[in-house]
């Protein structure tokens, strides 16, 4: 299985060319396979018009997706494909076999099927409009969305979810992987938040003086909370509670984790 980094992502400034975009950060899309043999990477980059309706993202086997927003009517999709055999001519051919579709609202890879021989898997790092709407899923990949705001549905098997700056009506599911959100502002941008793990922590950076009604708890955890919250009853693993004046429901949970909340760094 591979286990690819959390792709972390920085805007970059007005005036930056696409290019430069797709190639900062080199090890935005490292995947490692855990074995002996050789790799192959080709780094494709494609510009698309702005996906009218939900854009249908999928991660495949492996890989990760990335997205952050910009001010342009368009989306820039940077595409990293990784193809690992047990020597180089095998992995040079399987990288071939390897093609990325994009068009009609989706995006997604196809290639062989993965075997004991034959691996491969597509990272994507992708800038698009701030205001749109996704379905995302990986399988051995994670989750990053910034600056973003729309009605998403994010969802990974093994994988950690990474929310900042957002907004809208996003709901993300990870089975194994930690789950982070950083709010910003003074309330909530959109319907709510909703995400939950199974089996990894939970981290969620909460603004002072933010409004909200806030759900929080981990079955088998410990809870960290960094600052003060009224609740009714008493508090364990669980709080149900209204920051400030209220407003749109956040809710994070994890089952088998510890939960932080907190406020977020100051320089």
């Amino acid at each position: 299985m591979i286990l690819p980094a959390l792709l972390a992502l920085a805007l970059a400034p007005n005036g930056t060319q696409a290019s430069d975009l797709c190639g900062n950060d080199g090890d935005w899309s490292q995947m490692r396979f855990g074995e002996r043999g050789k790799t192959a990477t080709d780094l494709q980059e494609m510009h698309e018009p702005a996906p009218r309706g939900t854009w249908r993202i999928g991660g495949g086997e492996n890989g990760g997706v990335a997205l952050s927003d910009w001010d342009k009517d368009e989306v820039l999709i940077c595409a990293q494909v990784t193809a690992w055999a047990p020597d180089a001519a095998r992995a040079e051919k399987l990288l071939r076999s390897i093609h990325v579709e994009t068009g009609g609202g989706t995006l997604r890879a196809e290639g062989p099927a993965q075997s004991r021989s034959a691996r491969w898997g597509v990272s994507y790092k992708i800038f698009a409009p701030r205001e749109i709407d996704l379905h995302v899923e990986a399988m051995n990949g994670g989750i990053y969305v910034e600056g973003i705001h729309g009605r998403m549905t994010l969802s990974s098997v093994n994988g950690p979810l990474q929310i900042v700056h957002s907004g809208g009506n996003i709901r993300g599911r990870t089975t194994n992987g930690p789950v982070s959100a950083t709010l910003s502002g003074s309330r909530w941008s959109g319907e709510g938040l909703d995400l939950e793990t199974v089996n990894g922590p939970v981290t969620l950076s909460i603004p002072e003086r933010f409004s909200g009604e806030l759900t929080a708890g981990t079955e088998n955890g410990p809870m960290d909370i960094a600052f003060p919250v009224t609740v009714q009853g008493r508090m364990r693993r669980h709080i149900e509670t209204t920051l400030g004046s209220g407003g749109p429901p956040i809710r994070v949970v994890t089952t088998n984790g510890p939960i932080v909340l907190q406020h977020p760094d100051r320089d």
